[in-house]
């Protein structure tokens, strides 16, 4: 469920848990906030099929576009956006608990959404797997080829890939 927070300490209402997902592990991303939304927002039920929230508050719910009246139900499945006007817009993913440890030759884990040592910002899964690649192009002796679309950071990647190798030290 989405509530807003505080709720009584006593309530046995489940809660939706924000967390932001790092490699080995995950930080707590804190309660939901705001007097625009109701205590008690979004119930999200598991089906057979995927998902369905069911707006049981006060506020506009958006799914995909497409307004969801209170006390009505909708089914949503992963990639689906639920927005509540003027507050909030989710993501549906579905991915699991953890994420696996971050390699013992990664760079160390820096601030969330900050960036890393070798100046590359996000949490996604992809950036991620980008600085797990970087770590791999590091132990091979062979030449590396960056390629992407301009503006996407290959010259990070070949300065990152450059100041931790071998050759630099």
């Amino acid at each position: 469920m989405l509530v807003r927070a505080p709720l009584a300490e006593d309530d046995p209402t489940p809660r939706l848990v924000f967390v932001r997902q790092r490699p080995g592990g995950s930080i707590d991303g804190g309660p939901l906030t705001g007097k625009e939304i109701s205590h008690r927002q979004l119930l999200f039920r598991r089906t057979r099929g995927g998902w369905e929230v069911e707006n049981i508050g006060k506020a506009v719910l958006l799914v995909d576009g497409e307004r969801v009246e209170q006390g009505k139900t909708c089914p949503v499945r992963p990639g689906a956006i639920l927005l509540l006007p003027g507050h909030s817009v989710f993501l549906l993913i579905e991915r699991p608990l953890t994420l696996p440890p971050l390699d013992s030759d990664a760079p160390p884990v820096h601030d969330f959404g900050e960036a890393d040592a070798d100046g590359i910002v996000g949490e996604s899964p992809a950036i991620w797997k980008l600085r797990s690649d970087l770590t791999a192009a590091l132990r091979t002796a062979k030449h590396v080829l960056v390629n992407g679309l301009s503006g996407t950071g290959k010259e990070l990647v070949a300065q990152a890939i450059h100041r931790r190798s071998a050759s630099a030290r």
